[in-house]
């Protein structure tokens, strides 16, 4: 082996020792946290595929029913602004210029002709 990749190894060993020690601490922080935890305390269950509790569907669709809501309110936003643009839009639209008014009406002070 060359001295380049002998070097390598050893960089490889040496991170992988720290990599190690870092879960070691890591596992040893989460050991501590779990010891915390309340006997009584919610913690997550794993049900293994049984129906859902009471609280648990009267919170799905109570969340099912404001998704809808706030799915209505965002359609109902978004017709108004589609409906305020098209009006935007219509102002903007070019129309036909007004025919000229004549001259000798224009002088003689007859007709619209400020």
């Amino acid at each position: 082996m060359t001295e380049t990749q002998t070097d390598l190894e050893g960089e490889r060993i040496q991170s992988l020792d720290s990599l190690a020690q870092r879960q070691g601490r890591i596992e040893d922080k989460l050991d501590e946290l779990l010891g915390h935890l309340k006997p009584g305390s919610k913690q997550p269950e794993d049900t293994g595929g049984a129906p859902p509790s009471v609280e648990e569907q009267v919170q799905a669709e109570l969340a099912r029913a404001k998704a809808e809501e706030a799915k209505a309110k965002d359609d109902e936003a978004a017709k108004a602004e589609r409906e305020t643009t098209a009006t935007r839009l219509a102002k903007l639209e070019e129309h036909p210029p007004k025919p000229p008014v004549r001259r000798s009406t224009k002088l003689l002070g007859w007709g619209d002709g400020r």
